[in-house]
């Protein structure tokens, strides 16, 4: 195995690491009026510590994944950024590339890269489903399930 390589795989699962402690996998709903409700992939990471945002950041672009990046200032407080990426490509692209290096949370990973796949082998403009609908409550519960010692 050369450098490249080696640095690819520790890359791919130092981010599965951070992922799986400071970050997350959700499916936001919006209720919209006088029309059916949206839902929304988002896996999102958090963090105010320079050298962790960056190395972050560094190991998304080196592989080409796209995300969007939120810096907060809290009087007194140190920057809090947030690092998110949403959009049914991008997100299944992510989940492609860190799945097979989680541990903890790869159950919520696969239950939100079954929504995104699903949503991918349908058109457009199709209504949320059953199925849709069962996957959003199962990360729900998932999520909510984590968060609790």
């Amino acid at each position: 195995m050369d450098n490249q390589q080696e640095r690819l795989i520790a890359d791919t699962n130092w981010l599965a690491a951070a992922w799986e402690s400071e970050g997350s996998f959700t499916l936001s709903k919006q209720e919209l009026k006088k029309r059916c409700p949206r839902i929304r992939p988002i896996c999102s990471i958090v963090n105010t510590d320079p050298d962790f945002v960056d190395a972050v950041i560094s190991i998304l672009k080196r592989n080409n994944l796209a995300f969007y990046m939120f810096k907060r200032q809290s009087s007194g407080r140190r920057t809090r950024v947030d690092i998110n990426i949403y959009g049914m490509k991008r997100v299944q692209r992510f989940l492609n590339f860190i799945i097979p290096c989680l541990r903890s949370k790869v159950e919520r990973a696969k239950t939100l890269k079954s929504y995104v796949d699903y949503r991918l082998s349908q058109t457009k403009r199709e209504y949320l489903g059953d199925f849709e609908m069962e996957l959003y409550e199962k990360l729900k519960k998932l999520n909510a399930e984590g968060n609790c010692y």
